[in-house]
């Protein structure tokens, strides 16, 4: 496994929090946008409906008209709220079908969320492994120099020593 410097480290963290946060953000906003979508749908076709039942009340109470004509109007809202309720049982299917798609959909950002957790888990993991191992290394060449160190110093000394010996040995 090649060794990264504490930069690179960093870099990688930084770099898999970025990533996480990208996917957090594409996850809510998918998630928001599908349910912001459902609910204006199904608002729209109920201010439709009321609207189209406000105007039937409306031209119900206006007209003044005789039973025969009232029989008809009658026979027409019958017609009319048989499409009504038609209707509303599509939107009820309609409904069922968008609350189903948006748990499918829901539980799919879930289940992939989970992946994303589970690969930064591991990318993290990696990452404490390589720290440790970055801590191994620099203690194991903070002992090295300790050791040059003290190499030095008695270097030092034996050339101290056979100086003192070769000055000697001279006069």
């Amino acid at each position: 496994m090649n060794r990264l410097d504490p930069i690179q480290l960093n870099q990688l963290i930084i770099h898999y929090k970025s990533e996480m946060q990208r996917f957090k953000q594409e996850y809510e906003a998918l998630e928001s946008t599908l349910s912001r979508k459902a609910i204006l749908t199904l608002k729209r076709q109920v201010e439709e409906l009321k609207e189209e039942n406000r105007q039937l009340t409306e031209r119900i109470a206006k007209e003044e008209i005789g039973r025969h004509s009232l029989s008809f109007l009658i026979r027409d809202n019958e017609g009319i709220v048989k499409i009504d309720k038609a209707e509303i049982e599509r939107l009820k299917e309609t409904v069922l079908q968008l609350e189903a798609e948006l748990a499918k959909e829901r539980h799919h950002k879930e289940s992939t969320h989970g992946e994303f957790t589970k690969i930064i888990d591991e990318k993290n993991e990696k990452i404490r492994k390589l720290i440790t191992s970055i801590n191994e290394e620099k203690k194991r060449q903070n002992e090295v120099a300790e050791a040059l160190k003290r190499l030095k110093q008695r270097f030092l000394v034996l050339k101290a020593g056979y100086m003192r010996s070769m000055q000697r040995g001279q006069r």
